[in-house]
């Protein structure tokens, strides 16, 4: 077996598993750091077992604890105590464990489970146990157990009743010994005597009357019950012999028990049933009745099933099948949804205990407890921090763009004003273009984050992206990092946008960089994984497949367990001067790609990102060479159709083609421009159109057009992301598109791509 499997068995078992030396824990899985109400980090390195202990067992512990370290390995045992969770109440414990030695020196590694409830049940069993003997001895009748025709025990009313001094003068005798002579017609005969006992043997209970004599020779009448009791593998007959003068007295006492019990029941808060094998409810308490919302007798005609939600009775159905069958692995706890009467539907936890009888297993008995309202709260608390996480990127984002925009209008203030030199316009024009293009950044690192982004992703192998940038990412980590690449030279194709793969590089490079102030080492390497079902989904949420793995790794500060889990929450940083932007861009890039992210990291101990991409199978597609960006963007003669609604874009888009020497044609919507058209004299070599225009989308145009210019290219641009782009049929492949916002060269240069083809 590998390790992973059995990492995967540790962290997945239900079962606490711990190490941990004479100070502190060196490991624990998330069962037992659950059991105390921590997360495994609160506890590795930080907390010991003493102080999860109660403080009347803490001093027992660590001299055990101390003893065994001692003792050096070996030393198997098995204890409990009393644990104290976070909350500060108390958890019973057992733990099994054994000393090892590891990195050198004695340590103790265990399971431990919780049986704070068995305990709480061994209580009830012993106080049952205690109030038992205490009926049995103290009740007003005589108890007699009788194996075969002998007497093996009795309670003590037995000696008054019969008026004996001793429990030796009964036990040993038969019932008989204490009988009148048999008589004919008179008092019941010997052969009628053994044959009740005969068949409260084979398990039919008996009452009768009977005649019965003290030992003083006085003759009493009784009413006698037998009843078969099986113990250990063994037969016996229980008699209960009551003197008929105390009768009413006793009806009274067992008609209070029995509206005790009744009660216990009733008021448990939980619905309970009892389901034989043919699906049939053999008993069920009012909880029940009430949680379903039918009477009694509208319950009387109905099986366990009609009342589970129909998505959920085949899962159900199951389990009892399995439970029925003997199978170990049925679970005994699960959640279900029950369907009321009125059609609502509750959320509820299930418990199942096994009823055994004859041939074994004979019925369930089921134990419902209502968490919907918990579930709701769950929900809603779910939705509170996803409303927090909301309101934490909107303040970010309004910091960052009101920067941006105190820029663009504070200079094109001074501008407008004449308040600028000649000598320094060409500086707050830069300055104004630069605070758009931080914005137009910052736009896409939000819809990266997001998820919204539009990609353009092709068939590669993410060694050409790396080893093209590995010249670029020595300038950019400095002299005093050292960069080290290892790339399989057989590594498996993924599909991915290259341009968006150069950008989560670049990003993870940075921060390894900013790691590492004092210099360091940075990993960049790729691998083939093949995930398997026993170790896909540790962590990261991934279905078994194969994958290509991209690893970023640095020597650097590295980060606690809490900024690990906000690494990659938009605008959270570490950094002075960092927009919290980074890491968020990351997650949304490989996200959309289809691929999942996974942080390992330890303070002083370096970071570790993993990227997991989808392998694409290498006849699925061919690999497209990469396009090499073209520094042609010279501009042209040809004829182009603008069809733009927003006016301000719109003129800008058309003093940018001008300016290059292309003839332009300008529309503010779809009919205008085929307006235009019908009234130009000449052809339409390109056109240039929004996707999204009121009355007529940009898709839609372009048909019209191309039936009346055969030939004509279109460039198709929007502000928009992918999902609203794609209900226009814009990302289908082979159709030419543009992000807003978008710089002349850019323009120009797709422009020129698409005249040329």
């Amino acid at each position: 077996m590998s390790h992973a499997f059995f990492q995967v068995l540790v962290e997945h078992s239900l079962v606490g598993v711990y190490l941990f030396d004479e100070h502190r824990f060196i490991y624990v899985n998330q069962a037992l750091a659950e059991l105390f109400g921590y997360t495994p980090g609160e506890l590795m390195g930080r907390l010991g077992p003493l102080d999860l202990t109660h403080p009347q067992d803490r001093k027992a512990v660590e001299e055990d604890i101390r003893r065994r370290l001692s003792g050096g390995e070996g030393g198997g045992a098995r204890h409990q105590f009393r644990g104290l969770h976070k909350d500060g109440s108390v958890v019973w414990c057992e733990a099994i464990s054994q000393v090892i030695r590891y990195r050198g020196r004695p340590m103790i590694v265990g399971t431990l489970v919780d049986f704070t409830a068995r305990k709480s049940m061994e209580e009830e069993l012993e106080a049952k146990e205690r109030y038992y003997r205490a009926l049995f001895e103290g009740a007003n009748d005589a108890i007699f157990i009788m194996e075969g025709e002998r007497f093996v025990g009795c309670n003590e009313k037995t000696l008054e009743i019969f008026g004996c001094h001793s429990k030796g003068e009964i036990l040993g005798r038969s019932p008989f010994d204490f009988s009148p002579p048999f008589q004919p017609g008179g008092t019941p005969s010997e052969e009628k005597g053994r044959g009740l006992i005969e068949a409260a043997l084979r398990g039919a209970p008996q009452r009768f009357y009977w005649k019965h004599l003290r030992k003083n020779g006085e003759p009493f009448d009784a009413e006698v019950s037998l009843n078969r009791v099986d113990v250990g593998g063994k037969v016996y007959l229980q008699a209960i012999v009551r003197d008929i003068t105390l009768r009413k007295r006793m009806e009274e006492a067992l008609r209070r028990n029995k509206e005790l019990y009744q009660d216990l029941v009733e008021r448990s808060g939980l619905a309970i049933f009892v389901v034989g094998k043919g699906g049939r409810m053999e008993y069920f308490n009012q909880q029940l009745c009430e949680l379903l919302g039918y009477t009694s007798q509208e319950m009387k005609g109905l099986s366990f099933i009609d009342g589970v939600h129909p998505e959920d009775r085949d899962l159900v159905l199951d389990f009892f099948e399995r439970w029925f069958s003997g199978d170990p692995t049925a679970p005994a706890r699960y959640e279900c949804r029950l369907v009321r009467k009125s059609g609502e539907v509750r959320q509820v936890e299930v418990d199942v205990t096994p009823v055994a009888g004859d041939g074994g297993v004979t019925a369930f008995r089921v134990y419902l407890r209502d968490v919907t309202e918990k579930k709701d709260m769950e929900k809603a608390l779910y939705n509170a921090r996803k409303m927090e996480a909301m309101g934490r990127l909107a303040g970010g984002v309004a910091h960052d763009f009101n920067n941006m925009l105190m820029v663009i209008m504070g200079n094109c203030d001074l501008i407008l004003q004449g308040l600028v030199g000649p000598e320094d316009l060409y500086r707050k024009v830069g300055a104004i273009k630069d605070a758009a293009n931080r914005a137009a950044d910052l736009t896409q690192q939000l819809l990266a984050f997001s998820k919204k982004q539009i990609l353009e992703p092709r068939v590669l192998r993410l060694n050409d992206v790396v080893a093209d940038m590995e010249s670029m990412l020595r300038r950019l980590i400095g002299e005093d990092v050292e960069l080290r690449v290892r790339l399989d030279p057989h590594l498996w194709l993924v599909k991915a946008d290259p341009s968006q793969m150069e950008q989560v590089i670049v990003n993870l490079a940075v921060n390894a960089r900013d790691a590492m102030p004092q210099g360091g080492c940075l990993t960049i390497e790729t691998a083939n994984v093949e995930l398997e079902e026993g170790h896909a989904g540790v962590g990261l949420e991934m279905a078994p497949g194969p994958y290509v793995k991209l690893t970023v790794e640095d020597t650097g500060l590295g980060m606690d367990e809490e900024t690990r889990e906000r690494a990659f929450e938009p605008f959270f940083t570490t950094k002075e001067r960092g927009t919290g932007l980074g890491l968020a861009t990351v997650y949304g890039i490989v996200k959309q790609s289809g691929g999942h992210i996974w942080c390992h990291t330890e303070p002083g101990k370096g970071t570790t990102f993993e990227i997991y991409l989808p392998r694409v199978e290498d006849g699925e597609e061919r690999i497209e060479e990469r396009d090499r960006e073209s520094h042609t963007w010279e501009g042209g003669t040809e004829t182009v159709l603008v069809a733009e609604d927003d006016p301000s874009v719109r003129e800008v888009t058309v003093s940018i083609l001008k300016s290059a020497g292309y003839r332009v044609l300008e529309a503010a919507s779809g009919p205008e421009a085929l307006d235009v058209c019908r009234r130009h004299p000449g052809l339409v070599d390109v056109l240039v159109t929004d996707v999204v225009m009121p009355g007529m989308s940009g898709r839609a145009l372009a048909t019209r057009m191309e039936a009346m210019y055969p030939g004509m290219k279109v460039l198709y641009i929007s502000g928009y992301t992918d999902n609203i782009i794609a209900r226009h049929g814009v990302l289908e492949d082979g159709l030419n598109f543009i992000q807003k916002p978008f710089t002349r060269i850019e323009l120009l240069r797709k422009v020129r791509q698409v005249l040329d083809g």
